[in-house]
């Protein structure tokens, strides 16, 4: 199966939420650093009832089939399942991690090699929402005079040379939307 890289529209989102990456790779890298300095989370006794009730309704009909000592199997088991639970919360945050440093890697690298003129105009277009009268404004004041036509044309060779770059693939693409894309 052949690799399938994003599209100009997607290179278009990418840059259009690069702050927001960038906001979300420095969070998990202070969520990642707490969790080098603690192994636990929350108090034992908060902890075991997670585990035991979590969201399960309590009535006072007992359940059919095997009883079991849920509440001491767990206290018993703290430890071990805290553990557990630390590390897949660490491994789901590097695995998060991983692909929002890849891909703002990936833009940082594209982004270097336009010229001084198409990261200008991407900056102000995207980053700074400003509108082509004053993207050509901004433009201006940097000695850079071009019409509006001449600005697009700049600015969509600039994204299909970041899209070329960058060869970001579709599956690392959906991965960071989906965090950027809180629900």
């Amino acid at each position: 199966m052949a690799v399938e890289y994003i599209s100009y529209i997607q290179t278009e989102n990418l840059i259009k939420v690069w702050p927001t990456i960038q906001g979300i790779k420095e969070s998990l890298d202070r969520e990642l650093s707490l969790y080098e300095y603690t192994n636990k989370i929350g108090s034992a006794n908060s902890y075991i009832y997670t585990k035991v009730i979590g969201n399960k309704v309590i009535s006072d009909i007992p359940p059919s089939g095997k009883i079991s000592d849920t509440t001491g199997d767990t206290a018993v088991n703290i430890e071990n399942m805290w553990d557990k639970d630390m590390k897949s919360i660490k491994n789901s945050l590097l695995e998060e991690k991983f692909c929002i440093d890849l891909i703002d890697d990936k833009l940082n690298i594209a982004f270097r090699r336009l010229s001084q003129m198409q990261q200008k105009i991407l900056k102000l277009f995207y980053l700074d929402n400003k509108t082509w009268a004053e993207v050509l404004e901004e433009l201006k004041v940097e000695k850079y005079f071009l019409s509006k036509q001449q600005a697009q044309f700049q600015r969509r060779n600039g994204i299909y040379k970041v899209q070329s770059i960058s060869k970001i693939t579709v599956e690392s693409y959906l991965q960071v939307m989906k965090l950027v894309e809180v629900e």
